[in-house]
């Protein structure tokens, strides 16, 4: 990737140095901390598990899946397994 696509995504990178700019492994090495690395694993490492013929990032319990797909009548099944597997990622915080 060329310097400027990782400026366009990471504007904060040409700041650093007095405005001499850091790469983006530097960066990390300078901002990162394992904890995170380690947490982050799970979004770009996940565990998937296949259920009723459905394929589910991370653990699902049966009986919460049962009363979903009761209590989603009339969704179709692709619908229910995204809205299941849903991850918002924001900035400072994470929520699956």
């Amino acid at each position: 990737m060329k310097t400027d696509d990782w400026d366009a995504l990471i504007p904060e990178l040409k700041d650093w140095n007095n405005g001499k700019g850091i790469d983006p492994e530097s960066w990390v090495g300078c901002e990162g901390n394992f904890r995170l690395a380690i947490a982050y694993s799970l979004i770009f490492w996940p565990e998937f598990n296949e259920v009723d013929g459905m394929i589910f990032w991370g653990e699902i319990n049966q009986e919460t899946l049962a009363s979903w797909m009761r209590n989603c009548s009339g969704v179709n099944d692709h619908a229910k397994q995204t809205r299941c597997d849903h991850v918002k990622l924001t900035r400072g915080s994470l929520a699956i």
